[in-house]
């Protein structure tokens, strides 16, 4: 399965799970995400999120579908500083991906 067919999959997941309050604050974050690492592209701080960041964790219902959408688009895993986080890479950065995923 092609990254725009993952991204647009999971979208999906995320609108028909709880398509309410929850859903919007949710992909509002994650296009939030996406885009401040298109307008800021060497700028480390917008390529590492907190595994704990609050907006996902108070979210439950959505957190698993929110972590696989910004694995797709090229964030992995990784401990920084004793702390799980979410880390995209700049020399692993698929900037198509990303693109597709801000659709």
């Amino acid at each position: 399965m092609s990254t725009s067919e993952l991204c647009s999959e999971y979208c999906e997941k995320l609108r028909v799970a709880v398509y309410d309050e929850d859903a919007r604050t949710i992909v509002k974050t994650l296009l939030k995400v996406l885009a401040n690492v298109m307008k800021n592209p060497g700028v480390e701080k917008y390529r590492v999120i907190r595994k704990r960041n609050k907006v996902f964790q108070s979210l439950e219902s959505l957190y698993v579908q929110a972590l696989e959408y910004l694995t797709i688009v090229g964030f992995k895993e990784k401990q920084v500083e004793k702390e799980p986080k979410f880390v995209l890479n700049f020399q692993e950065e698929d900037p198509q991906a990303i693109e597709t995923g801000m659709k």
